[in-house]
């Protein structure tokens, strides 16, 4: 009968998506039995503080960070829920669960704050939409039986991304995809990769990664400053505006401001000095976004090179 006793889990953040990636193998390679699984899920980034900019700026003269530095649940059932999850998250069986190297003990929190934003940072809500992920995967995969392994423990590593949300991401997805199943599992191990496409160490250098990741830089933003004329070029610089931001290069990044801080929180859109961003505006970015990434396909060298289409899911 086929073996399988080792487990890893790969997150990382795919645009404004956040991946799984499974492969499960046991470690002795050379026993015939053993079989490979690999299964990766493509999941939007949930609720969360922007990468870019930070929580305040000017709004009709005010400090913008009265409302979006509030970080609170919603609801009160919500509130309820994510205190449980902070407690969990501290007790010493869950702490023997997971294993982490001790200077990301340092660096990154594992959970977000309860009440307060913070840049880069999950947001309490988008944790509890993890959890709720996790919860609903866990009941649809066990059915199955594959994640309950009766003759050995599976040995379980996980390599994020090296975000803060993305860790955090990956400790709340964990807690309720896995650790209700523990019992069957041996300590989850998680460790942070040095890039996107999950080099462990200084040995692993992925050349073609790595030339990709310039290349769509250097394309990115000429690409959308030639092809969609001053019009959309107008709502750039009206996001810029009224965001009060600079450090901002292409409309990926206004999507990533305009959720973070307003559309994540149930928080009306902004103005300054006058001029307001409406929901029309947010609609047009993300249509911007979509028609760059088809478009960009067949005419960009670099697409061209790779034959690779992009598929942007708009879970907004």
């Amino acid at each position: 009968m086929s073996r399988v006793s080792k487990l890893r889990l790969f997150i990382g953040l795919i645009v404004l998506s956040t991946l799984y990636y499974f492969i499960f193998h046991d470690v002795n390679r050379s026993d015939a039995a053993t079989r490979t699984i690999e299964m990766p899920v493509l999941l939007r980034e949930l609720c969360q503080s922007p990468l870019h900019g930070d929580l305040v700026s000017a709004t009709e003269g005010k400090s913008a960070n009265v409302g979006l530095s509030e970080c609170t649940p919603y609801r009160e059932v919500d509130r309820r829920s994510f205190a449980k999850y902070v407690q969990l998250l501290k007790s010493e069986h869950f702490r023997n669960f997971i294993a982490i190297p001790a200077e990301m003990n340092t660096k990154l929190r594992w959970s977000p704050s309860s009440t307060r934003c913070t840049p880069r940072e999950m947001t309490a809500e988008g944790a509890l939409q993890h959890l709720k992920l996790g919860n609903f995967l866990r009941k649809r995969y066990s059915r199955s039986g594959w994640l309950q392994q009766t003759k050995r423990k599976l040995d379980v590593q996980v390599i994020a991304t090296p975000y803060s949300r993305t860790f955090q991401s990956a400790i709340a997805f964990l807690t309720s995809f896995l650790y209700p199943l523990n019992k069957y599992f041996g300590k989850i191990a998680i460790n942070l990769s040095k890039m996107t496409h999950f080099c462990m160490n200084d040995q692993c250098k992925c050349t073609n990664v790595i030339k990709l990741h310039r290349q769509y830089e250097t394309e990115r933003t000429p690409f959308f400053e030639s092809h969609f004329g001053p019009k959309a070029r107008r709502i750039f610089e009206l996001f810029k505006y009224v965001y009060n931001i600079s450090d901002v290069s292409d409309p990926i990044h206004l999507m990533d401001i305009a959720l973070g801080r307003h559309v994540c929180r149930r928080m009306p859109l902004p103005c300054r000095g006058g001029i307001c961003i409406t929901y029309d505006d947010v609609v047009k970015v993300v249509v911007i976004l979509v028609m760059i990434f088809i478009v960009i396909d067949f005419i960009s060298n670099l697409m061209r090179a790779i034959k690779f289409t992009i598929i942007l899911p708009l879970f907004f």
